[in-house]
């Protein structure tokens, strides 16, 4: 398991300051966001929230697809990368957070499901932070809520 860096190593601030603005526009959305999306069209969902969205590839994806969405990062860079990006974007807030230790976000219609949506993000944390993210999560969610996550 590949240890969590970090805020002294700065891998991801480092990471997404090399990229550029409106990069994750140009790339198709990940296979994982498409079969997400294809599962909660079925359902009556329209917030979800991008765990470490990271260049938002999958934010604007879904964004796209009418969902309200909440990208989160712990990586300054990477939220000014999003930020950047959705600016203009109604359907899209952008937060620097880590998830697994503050309060994840709902909606202000919290009678309505959520789906939380994780991709590449668990196994990149050690086991405490693990435990750390899920105690947080399970916090957070709902009975008719979701989860999805993809993970290596």
């Amino acid at each position: 398991m590949r240890k969590i860096l970090n805020d002294e190593n700065n891998y991801w601030d480092n990471y997404y300051g090399h990229l550029r603005k409106n990069t994750s526009q140009k790339m198709p959305p990940s296979q994982f966001a498409a079969f997400c999306c294809a599962e909660l069209m079925n359902k009556d969902i329209n917030f979800l929230v991008d765990i470490a969205a990271g260049d938002g590839r999958d934010t604007i994806f879904f964004a796209n697809q009418g969902f309200k969405v909440f990208a989160l990062d712990k990586s300054s860079k990477a939220v000014k990368l999003l930020s950047d990006q959705f600016m203009k974007h109604p359907d899209v807030q952008v937060l620097e957070m880590d998830a697994t230790k503050d309060k994840l976000p709902q909606s202000a219609n919290f009678d309505f499901p959520h789906a939380y949506y994780a991709r590449f993000f668990l196994h990149a944390l050690e086991e405490n932070y693990l435990i750390k993210f899920f105690n947080n999560l399970s916090k957070t969610m709902k009975c008719s809520d979701y989860f999805f996550a993809e993970y290596r």
